[in-house]
């Protein structure tokens, strides 16, 4: 009786024993778990300042094209109005001025006076 009395007051310290490491290793896997999530949590700021970052400089480019498409544009608008002047200014000359010659003198006159304003 005495042995077996022995043997069970073993397994009781093996038991506890086990119970102890156990308890040790779910506090080991709770530790690991924060960890793990406190990491994630700092990688998807990072990642998250990254595409901000990233969408900023995007959004510059594209807005810096957009301007240069829009004064690019706005010029060519401006020739374009200058030419259908040009060409009415021709138009209306002819027929105010049957000589070519007044016609031209007046439209060279014209055209040197507004040189530097067209552009």
């Amino acid at each position: 009786m005495q042995d077996a009395e022995n043997r069970l007051n073993e397994a009781i310290k093996r038991l506890d024993e086990s119970e102890k490491q156990l308890n040790q290793a779910f506090f080991v896997i709770s530790q690991i778990k924060n960890e793990m999530q406190a990491t994630k949590k700092v990688l998807l700021q990072s990642d998250a300042s990254e595409a901000k970052k990233d969408l900023k400089s995007r959004f510059r480019r594209a807005l810096s094209f957009f301007r240069s498409k829009e004064r690019q544009i706005f010029l060519e608008i401006k020739q374009q109005i200058i030419v259908l002047v040009l060409k009415q200014a021709v138009i209306r000359s002819k027929q105010m001025f049957k000589r070519r010659q007044t016609a031209s003198q007046l439209l060279n006159q014209t055209i040197n006076k507004l040189e530097g304003n067209l552009l």
